[in-house]
């Protein structure tokens, strides 16, 4: 046997292990989570509420709620990316809670504290129970499902699913094998995702009104694979694209949360079931 093909067979043996790594410990590269507790801190001098919810499955979650102390305010729930946990997102929504806004920051299974594993289906019927919670608290607030990167995936299907007002996508994408792509340009990515994250599919689905925002710059989910999304969706939708910044870096800017609070300022009330269920 030539040297030559004793390469070319090592090389296929090399790729193929590691491309096996890479499916066996996809979901652990993909959901870069936070186990620990998360550790609650005031906004404005308010602790928020631990809240739990049980999912479908029996699954049971905490989730942080600083209920809205604006009368014309929003209920917003911040379902979260793939890294870290809830708890981390407190600085970053400090404004919306300050800005009367009421703030719930979603809890997944296997982050910050909570049981489980993350894949999609747990994320979305974690996430499903948070609302429910919500929609019910909420009373005739807009319910406000903001999706931050892997996170505005979940937004979609619960939308699509008839939960929330609106939606806000922050530095969302088309479908997980398109980010992935980029990230493992000589996999065939498409063929090895568990948790496929197809926002595209759902896309044409979406009615209620939505609030994209994404980064110029966004090295993890391209502008790009966002504008894609954007395109697909036929729903009254308003953009904004925040110039030089990166992936998720930008709401400490003054115009991105003055464009924020006008969105949900301009979102009508709703007949909550505690309205409905009043004589």
């Amino acid at each position: 046997m030539s040297l030559l093909l004793w390469v070319a067979l090592g090389a296929a043996y090399t790729y193929g292990l590691i491309a096996l790594a890479i499916y066996l410990r996809q979901r652990r590269l993909l959901y870069r989570r936070d186990p620990a507790a998360v550790a609650p801190a005031p906004i404005d001098g308010r602790w928020p509420q631990s809240i739990a919810t049980t999912a479908a499955d029996g699954l049971v979650c905490r989730h942080l709620w600083w209920p809205a102390r604006d009368s014309r305010g929003a209920a917003v729930a911040i379902l979260h990316g793939n890294a870290g946990h809830a708890g981390h997102r407190i600085e970053k929504f400090a404004p919306l809670a300050a800005a009367g806004q009421g703030l719930l920051l979603v809890g997944y299974r296997g982050y910050g504290g909570n049981p489980g594993q993350p894949t999609q289906s747990g994320l979305v019927a974690d996430s499903a129970a948070a609302i429910a919670w919500l929609e019910e608290e909420a009373g005739s607030r807009p319910v406000v499902l903001y999706g931050e990167s892997l996170g505005a995936a979940v937004a979609i299907q619960l939308a699509v699913a008839g939960q929330g007002s609106a939606v806000v996508m922050e530095c969302p994408f088309d479908r997980l094998s398109s980010a992935a792509s980029r990230q493992y340009p000589w996999l065939p990515v498409r063929h090895m995702l568990r948790d496929p994250w197809d926002s595209m599919a759902l896309a044409g689905e979406l009615r209620q009104p939505l609030l994209w925002l994404h980064g110029s710059d966004d090295p993890v989910t391209p502008l790009d694979l966002g504008e894609r999304l954007f395109a697909a969706i036929q729903a009254p939708k308003q953009q904004l694209v925040v110039a030089g910044a990166g992936h998720c870096d930008f709401l400490d800017r003054p115009e991105v949360v003055r464009r924020l609070l006008a969105f949900l300022a301009g979102l009508p009330r709703r007949a909550s079931a505690r309205t409905a269920a009043q004589p």
